[in-house]
């Protein structure tokens, strides 16, 4: 076989096989993007918490909004990795969270700290629920239910590990 045939079709067999590799690759990014599009798409919540749940995690619109308390509450654009957003689900499960339908109250005595509040609103899957809790115990430590205050906890470090966030004044002001 001639030289020049020889080098055509090891040049041939060098672009397909960097064709092969390119399309796989591209493939793999498709596949992973649309994973990660179905978790977004597929479930969402909108968490609100502390005194009168003035702050609020809403990952429908990809935004945070923090209460500044004396000022105007800031929104910033906020958004959570599939794998954050997966965290939530399962914690959701595994602390059995929409179990019972109810709202959970503190003692109904009067309080000297400020009342913490919560909100939560899941869909996933089309499927929509909402729960809601509020009141400390009077020491101010833990409400009645561990597992929501568990709960609380996991949201509130994720959006304070986040950049934007931290970039955030910190409120003026504060609750009697």
């Amino acid at each position: 076989m001639n030289l020049k045939i020889k080098w055509a079709l090891l040049a041939l067999l060098l672009f397909v096989m960097i064709g092969v590799v390119a399309y796989t690759q591209e493939r793999q990014k498709t596949q992973s993007s649309d994973t990660e599009q179905s978790i977004s798409i597929s479930f969402n919540l909108i968490f609100k918490y502390g005194v009168g749940a003035r702050n609020e995690l809403n990952t429908f619109d990809g935004t945070f909004t923090k209460d500044m308390i004396v000022d105007d509450p800031i929104t910033i654009p906020l958004e959570l990795t599939s794998a954050e957003l997966e965290g939530i689900r399962q914690k959701i499960d595994e602390l059995n969270l929409f179990k019972e339908q109810k709202t959970y109250q503190g003692d109904t005595f009067t309080m000297v700290s400020p009342c913490s509040s919560y909100d939560l609103s899941v869909e996933s899957g089309g499927v929509q629920k909402r729960l809601t809790w509020d009141c400390e115990k009077p020491t101010g430590n833990s409400s009645e239910n561990p597992e929501l205050d568990t709960f609380a906890e996991y949201i509130r470090s994720i959006v304070e590990s986040k950049e934007a966030y931290k970039k955030l004044p910190e409120p003026q002001g504060g609750y009697l």
